[in-house]
């Protein structure tokens, strides 16, 4: 089964938002294989057929952009580096995608979210996803993504182990947190339904 299949499938059984992960934003890229691309070419049409039939099931669509790490001492130009992401970030809205999310352990995060902005407007949703990050980290990395304009901030949480920072960050920002974890018994997951938590359930492919 093909993960767009496997998405396809979770949006006919009722779930209401979907993020397609990893997405590579540059050409060569370490993950192309088992990813859908966002540079000019026929994968973009390939994105914007799968976002037109999560539509048709009343579904929202979340792109995550993906770029490889940046070494210490690179020679590439971060300036286009944040080019590049803005670039995706204008061929996901143009496909048809609800938002786009942004890994926050990324280099030129600040950089990364005006220039998104400037390419989609300031009305196009933009969520910042944390990352192995301690909760003083957090607390500092929240106040300035906030301030840059994010709408959401998903706060990773391993197995569920770190779903108490949830109500710790909702209690310092005034935008959206939500929780992404991988697969719990259901009824951990049922818990934080109950506490009106918004989740974001992941899955290994492969």
């Amino acid at each position: 089964m093909k993960v767009t299949d496997y998405q396809i499938a979770m949006t006919q059984a009722g779930f209401r938002l979907i993020t397609i992960k990893a997405c590579p934003v540059t050409d060569p890229a370490d993950n192309a294989e088992h990813h859908t691309c966002l540079w000019p070419d026929a994968q973009l049409a390939e994105l914007k057929s799968s976002v037109a039939e999560h539509h048709k099931y009343s579904a929202k669509v979340l792109v995550q952009l993906h770029y490889s790490a940046i070494a210490p001492a690179t020679e590439y130009p971060l300036d286009m580096l944040a080019q590049e992401v803005a670039a995706a970030a204008g061929n996901c809205r143009d496909a048809g995608a609800d938002a786009v999310e942004v890994y926050v352990q990324y280099q030129l995060l600040l950089p990364l979210i005006e220039g998104i902005k400037q390419q989609v407007g300031t009305e196009y949703p933009v969520i910042v996803r944390t990352d192995d990050l301690t909760m003083i980290e957090i607390g500092s990395i929240t106040r300035q993504v906030e301030e840059a304009g994010i709408n959401a901030l998903l706060v990773s949480a391993g197995s569920g182990y770190l779903c108490y920072l949830e109500e710790k960050i909702s209690n310092s920002v005034t935008i959206p947190v939500l929780l992404k974890f991988l697969l719990l018994p259901v009824t951990n997951t049922l818990t934080f339904i109950s506490r009106k938590i918004s989740c974001r359930l992941a899955r290994r492919m492969y």
